[in-house]
């Protein structure tokens, strides 16, 4: 179990995603705790090889907790660190009538050769392997996973703690909406009034309120730093699901 934030702690983003420093420093406005990413200790992020967005958290904050070394963290920030809070995240798909497919790749979907992305191909091979499915053969679950782990002077203190938050939909038929980006246009979930409606059809705000990472952000701040002024996510936090080409994850 990773032991409360104090200002003397370093939250480490096990990512290179400037959205999601940018994010959690907000999160973390007036706490004293200083937030890095892998890039700011020149450390690797691990391949996500798991088949469920836990196993790649897991994965990517064990790695990055056991490469950590306090000195360097010390010397990056300029003053004592009690210890070092490693987070990972990872997001995903989920299609029960489908075995859970594609998880947490969706976005490996998208790959074209030669590294480009195109999101429609996702979608299509979605919409393809749903053909013909009605009702709650097109439940879909779009999950959110953190992994935290502690590193102090004495090394890793045992296994991540983990968060998730979750967000219960259909697949649509067809593409609904132009907001939004990777399976935005085919994840609906009933709005305040009722009515069935995609992600892409929501306003950046509206989003907000379905996306589960910020509830799993809420769930582990209540833990780690509970008398912290760290705020509920804002709506239309610049946050982001899934990586745009060439973003870092």
């Amino acid at each position: 179990m990773v032991s409360a934030l104090t200002p003397s702690s370093v939250m480490l983003i096990a990512s290179d995603s400037k959205n999601k420093l940018a994010y959690m420093q907000k999160r973390l406005e007036g706490t004293g705790v200083s937030v890095l990413t892998l890039k700011d200790l020149d450390l690797p992020q691990a391949d996500e090889t798991g088949s469920t967005t836990a196993e790649n958290a897991t994965l990517k904050s064990c790695e990055a907790a056991a490469q950590v070394d306090l000195d360097t963290v010390v010397r990056k920030v300029g003053h004592p660190v009690d210890k070092v809070v490693v987070m990972s995240e990872d997001t995903g798909l989920e299609i029960p009538s489908l075995n859970n497919w594609p998880g947490p790749y969706f976005a490996d979907l998208t790959q074209l050769p030669g590294g480009d992305r195109d999101e429609d191909r996702g979608i299509d091979m979605v919409l393809q392997r749903l053909r013909g499915k009605k009702g709650d053969e097109r439940k879909a679950v779009f999950t959110s996973t953190l992994a935290v782990t502690e590193v102090t002077a004495d090394g890793v203190q045992g296994g991540p703690t983990l968060y998730t938050a979750a967000t219960e939909g259909h697949i649509t038929e067809n593409r609904c909406g132009r907001d939004g980006f990777g399976f935005d246009p085919i994840f609906s979930v009933q709005d305040d009034r009722g009515r069935a409606v995609t992600f892409a059809q929501m306003s950046k705000i509206k989003r907000t309120e379905y996306n589960p990472r910020p509830k799993a952000m809420d769930q582990m701040l209540a833990v780690l730093y509970p008398k912290s002024a760290a705020a509920p996510a804002q709506p239309g936090a610049d946050l982001d699901r899934r990586p745009h080409p060439g973003d870092a994850r």
